[in-house]
């Protein structure tokens, strides 16, 4: 979840280091979430390190529904 709020933060594709970055952790480790959520087909690579939601209108929800995923997952 966490990787998925962070990739919020763009209006495009999303920089996977950047995506660490804001994670607070290694690119490597960041690595492990998105081939999980590129392979349950959350995000797909746009471009060498980039990556987009496949979803339609999944940053939106994120967006609108920030509040109550972070009281659920907690952050």
């Amino acid at each position: 979840m966490d990787y998925l709020l962070a990739m919020t933060e763009d209006e495009g594709a999303s920089s996977t280091s950047e995506i660490a970055k804001r994670m607070g952790m290694p690119a490597s480790s960041a690595n492990t979430y998105r081939r999980i959520l590129i392979k349950r087909q959350i995000i797909e690579s746009t471009a060498p390190g980039f990556v987009a939601f496949s979803i339609p209108f999944m940053r939106e929800y994120l967006l609108q529904h920030r509040a109550d995923i972070l009281a659920r997952y907690g952050a």
